[in-house]
């Protein structure tokens, strides 16, 4: 199996746009997700996150609250292998919502679970909107070691890693969604 993290963000990328619009620009702010994995999957029950009202406006610091939310859905399910908030905040155009929430399903087949890969935003910047999306964010992300538990008793390690991507949401009816997850190309 892929790593978790590796499969979920590194290079792929949901919609069309350009490959560029995720280049390194200025930072603005650090911010840690709030959901973690636990040391045992039984031993302690993790909360989904709550939507934040700012993620709730169709405005510029609305689109940057939602994005950073997804970022807290992404950890959680990958702490309790509950895959269903990707879905429910994400749309059918982005792909690698869709490998995350595959990879996070994979993790926990079979009595399996997983173990660390935490991400955290170490730093973010306003892009411009594409990929057919309402607002675009820069995020450096630190990820956290991986533990994979395989239901069979196995178990593989990822080191940690930076990761920078550009998350695209998209304004609907309902609220905000991810529309798209671009991994930088240079």
């Amino acid at each position: 199996m892929a790593a978790l993290v590796a499969l979920a963000v590194a290079g792929c990328t949901g919609g069309s746009g350009s490959d560029d619009d995720a280049d390194d620009p200025s930072t603005s702010s650090e911010t840690s997700t709030s959901a973690g994995p636990t040391d045992d999957a039984s031993e302690t029950a993790v909360e989904p996150p709550e939507l934040p009202a700012e993620a709730q406006e169709q405005t510029e610091a609305g689109g940057d609250a939602f994005a950073r939310f997804y970022v807290d859905v992404m950890n959680y399910s990958q702490a309790t292998g509950d895959a269903a908030p990707l879905e429910t905040y994400s749309t059918d155009a982005c792909s690698v919502c869709d490998g995350y929430e595959e990879a996070t399903a994979e993790g926990y087949a079979d009595g399996g679970h997983l173990e660390g890969g935490t991400f955290t935003i170490r730093e973010s910047s306003v892009l411009p909107a594409d990929y057919g999306a309402d607002f675009g964010i820069y995020l450096v992300l630190d990820v956290a070691d991986l533990v994979v538990h395989f239901g069979d008793g196995s178990e593989r390690r990822d080191a940690g890693q930076e990761y920078r991507i550009g998350m695209y949401p998209v304004w609907t009816d309902g609220g905000w969604l991810i529309n798209t997850i671009a991994v930088p190309t240079s």
